[in-house]
C-alpha cells in the first residue's frame, strides 16, 4: 500500500470500484489466507483491464508480487492483451508487461505476447526477448523482414534478438551486421549482442569490427572481446596488437590485453617475444598512463 498514490484518476464507475476494494484490502492475510490470495490476485487481473493507467500500473505491481503463477487463467491472460494492445498505454509500463510474461515463463499468455503492439523500438526488443524466453523465437521469415528494415532501431532490436538464439547460424546473422551494416549504431548494437552470448564463434567477428575505422564501434567490439573473454579472445587481442590496420587500433588491442589477463600474464609475454612495433612495447610498459590520456573505456 506504501507504493500507491493518495489520489487515482477515475474515468469509470468500475474503476471507482477497484479503487474502494484496493483501499479496503483483504481481511486476512494473503501469504496465509488461500481465499485472500485468490481475492487478491482477482484484483490485479482486474486493474490490469481497467481503463486507468494509474490502475493498470498497480495491477502489473501487484502480479509481480503474486505467488502461485503461472498458470494464467484465460480471464488474465485476455487482461494482459489489453493494454499490450492498447499504444494508449505508456510504451514503458507495456514494456513492464511483457518482461514480467518472460521472467515468470507465463507460455499461456504467448498469444498476448505475439499479438502485441510494437510501436517503439523497445517495445520489439521486449517482444522478441519474451517469444524467446517462452519457447517460441520470431521465425526465421519474421526476422528476415526485421534485419531488412529500413529503421536502423528495428534491425538493432533484430540483432540482439536473434543473438540470443546463440547457434551458429544466428551468430552468423548478427556477424553481418556487426561487421557490414551501413548504420554505426546498428553495429554497435549487434556488437554488444556478440559480446552477450558467450559463443567462441563470435570472437573472429568482433575482431573484424575491432579492425575499423570507427573509434566507437572499436571500443564496443573491445568490450565485447573481454566480455567474450578466453583463449581465443586473447589470441585476437595478440594478433590486433600486431596486425591491425592502424598504430591506434594496435595500441588499444595491447591495452586491453592486459586488462584482461594482465600485465605479467605469459599472453602479454608471447606478445613481446613476438616484436610488436615500439608503439605497442610503449603501452605494454605504461599502459594505465596510454588509457589515461586517451579516455578510452
Amino acid at each position: 500500500l506504501a507504493r500507491r498514490d493518495a489520489v487515482v484518476p477515475i474515468a469509470r464507475d468500475d474503476d471507482a470500484d477497484l479503487v474502494s476494494a484496493i483501499i479496503d484490502g483483504p481481511s486476512a492475510d494473503p501469504a496465509t489466507d488461500e481465499a485472500a490470495a485468490a481475492a487478491r490476485r482477482d484484483l490485479a487481473r482486474r486493474e490490469l483491464g481497467s481503463g486507468s493507467v494509474r490502475l493498470l500500473q498497480d495491477g502489473l505491481l501487484e502480479f509481480a508480487g503474486l505467488r502461485g503463477w503461472p498458470p494464467l487463467t484465460d480471464d488474465e491472460v485476455a487482461a494482459f492483451r489489453r493494454p499490450l494492445r492498447d499504444r494508449a498505454v505508456a510504451p514503458a509500463v507495456r514494456v513492464q508487461l511483457l518482461r514480467l510474461l518472460a521472467e515468470r515463463k507465463a507460455t499461456q499468455a504467448l498469444g498476448a505476447v505475439t499479438s502485441a503492439e510494437t510501436d517503439t523500438p523497445e517495445l520489439l526488443d521486449a517482444v522478441l526477448a519474451a517469444r524467446v524466453a517462452l519457447g517460441a523465437p520470431a521465425s526465421a521469415e519474421e526476422m528476415a523482414q526485421y534485419l531488412q528494415s529500413d529503421d536502423p532501431n528495428i534491425r538493432s532490436a533484430a540483432a540482439r534478438a536473434l543473438a540470443t538464439q546463440g547457434d551458429a547460424a544466428a551468430v552468423a546473422a548478427v556477424g553481418r551486421l556487426a561487421t557490414d551494416d551501413r548504420d554505426p549504431g546498428v553495429r554497435t548494437a549487434a556488437i554488444d549482442a556478440l559480446g552477450a552470448t558467450g559463443s567462441s564463434a563470435a570472437v573472429p567477428i568482433v575482431a573484424r569490427a575491432f579492425d575499423g575505422d570507427d573509434r566507437d564501434v572499436r571500443q564496443h567490439s573491445g568490450r565485447a572481446l573481454l566480455a567474450l573473454g578466453g583463449d581465443a579472445a586473447e589470441q585476437s587481442f595478440i594478433d590486433l596488437a600486431l596486425k591491425a590496420r592502424s598504430v591506434d587500433t594496435q595500441r588499444y588491442a595491447a591495452l586491453l590485453l592486459i586488462v584482461m589477463r594482465g600485465r605479467d600474464h605469459p599472453a602479454v609475454q608471447r606478445l613481446l617475444a613476438s616484436k610488436p612495433s615500439d608503439d605497442v612495447r610503449d603501452v605494454i610498459e605504461h599502459g594505465l598512463e596510454f588509457r589515461h590520456v586517451h579516455k578510452h573505456d
